[in-house]
């Protein structure tokens, strides 16, 4: 009797079944949320620092401002009517080269800034000539608690020329925000003797 065997044959050719393994796949999903949080954290720092530097760049342009047209009032004033005692004060006052108008910085308070005010005033009635002139704009503000602890001026006359010098002092910073990584806030500092004595 004859046995008949039935012969089995294998394929051992690779199969087309393409795909990716579960273990493949999250590792794939891995890789890329790690590159999503180190691109989102990478765009929000570069997006922060722009912004500071904006920041930065408005205070500077005001204090910058500032600083020179008071240089230049003092450079080409008369006189310190204000006072040359030596100690900080919160109000500069100069005589013009006139003789018949002054010229006072303080601080104001404009809402919740405070803002350094230029006013023009008859030397002698005390009349404001003009507009009141505000040196900062609205976006930044003093970084003085309030304007009557706020000296920014020390006036200081030597003993033997007469010569008066005045050292400004103020800081600014950004109006309207609590303080955040994106916040700044500059120093300004200048010193001017008066030339026309």
């Amino acid at each position: 009797m004859a046995v008949m065997t039935k012969l089995t044959t294998y394929n051992l050719q690779p199969t087309t079944n393409s795909g990716f393994t579960l273990i493949e796949m999250l590792v794939a999903v891995l890789i890329v949320g790690i590159l999503g949080v180190v691109g989102t954290n990478s765009l929000f720092s570069l997006l922060r620092g722009a912004s500071k530097t904006e920041n930065i760049k408005e205070i500077k342009q005001n204090g910058d401002y500032a600083l020179y047209v008071m240089e230049v009032k003092l450079r080409n004033g008369r006189d310190i009517t204000s006072g040359c005692a030596g100690s900080a004060t919160n109000t500069l006052t100069i005589l013009n080269p006139d003789d018949t108008t002054r010229t006072e910085y303080s601080c104001a308070i404009y809402g919740t800034i405070r803002r350094i005010r230029e006013e023009v005033r008859n030397n002698v009635t005390g009349v404001l000539i003009g507009n009141t002139n505000y040196l900062t704009n609205t976006t930044v503000t003093l970084a003085a608690a309030n304007c009557t602890s706020a000296n920014f001026y020390t006036c200081t006359e030597a003993p033997t020329s007469g010569l008066k010098t005045v050292s400004i002092n103020f800081s600014l910073q950004q109006s309207g925000t609590v303080p955040t990584p994106e916040s700044a806030q500059l120093t300004f500092k200048t010193q001017v003797s008066l030339r026309n004595q």
